[in-house]
């Protein structure tokens, strides 16, 4: 395998073009599986290094950073 990223922003980025890829594979009646390995992850590369993708996975990991800074404020541990 490849190297994986342990910045939380890629690792949301890439998950998000992997969902949004797998849908469109999907709405194609295509299968993840039919797909070229090498192509997938180039494909799922290019798409999480958008913009808009990018500014979405930010978004995901500071609402998931907040709402875990919420709940453990009640945790008294």
């Amino acid at each position: 395998g490849g190297r994986k990223s342990t910045d939380p922003v890629d690792t949301a980025a890439n998950r998000i073009a992997r969902a949004a890829i797998t849908a469109k594979l999907k709405a194609d009646g295509r299968a993840v599986k039919d797909v070229d390995k090498d192509q997938l992850a180039a494909a799922i590369a290019k798409l999480a290094a958008t913009d808009a993708v990018r500014k979405a996975a930010a978004k995901e990991v500071k609402e998931r950073a907040a709402l875990a800074e919420a709940s453990l404020a009640d945790i008294d541990i």
